[in-house]
């Protein structure tokens, strides 16, 4: 049996972690854009998906078994942190500068105490 992460099967994980890297491979559209990244997983999974509306896949990605976004998109981070050569430039900026406006709105927000404590704990 193998492990769970959020109710996801780890090997699972891994093979969507496999057809991402893939991807990102592939297509350089593909490393700066989500949407693309998530339709590209979605329609490797099952390419009749490329045929279906975007209500029905979301409506229906349990009983498709689906992937989450964020499973996709944490291994896309994950690999490009691994490679950053599948990682485009004028990307990997937005991504810094978006970063720091989560930071700021952390800050800004009831998570500056935990944020503290976890900046604390580190140092």
């Amino acid at each position: 049996m193998s492990a769970m992460y959020g109710g996801y099967e780890m090997n699972r994980i891994n093979k969507v972690e496999q057809i991402v890297e893939r991807i990102l491979e592939e297509s350089e559209n593909a490393q700066s854009d989500d949407f693309l990244l998530v339709y590209k997983v979605y329609s490797i999974i099952d390419e009749t998906l490329r045929y279906k509306g975007f209500n029905e896949i979301v409506a229906r990605h349990k009983e498709l078994k689906l992937p989450p976004f964020e499973t996709i998109t944490r291994c896309r981070r994950k690999i490009q942190a691994r490679r950053p050569e599948l990682q485009n430039e004028k990307q990997r900026t937005i991504r810094i500068n978006e970063t720091s406006t989560y930071i700021d709105y952390a800050l800004q927000s009831n998570y500056k105490k935990k944020l503290k404590t976890m900046i604390d704990k580190e140092n």
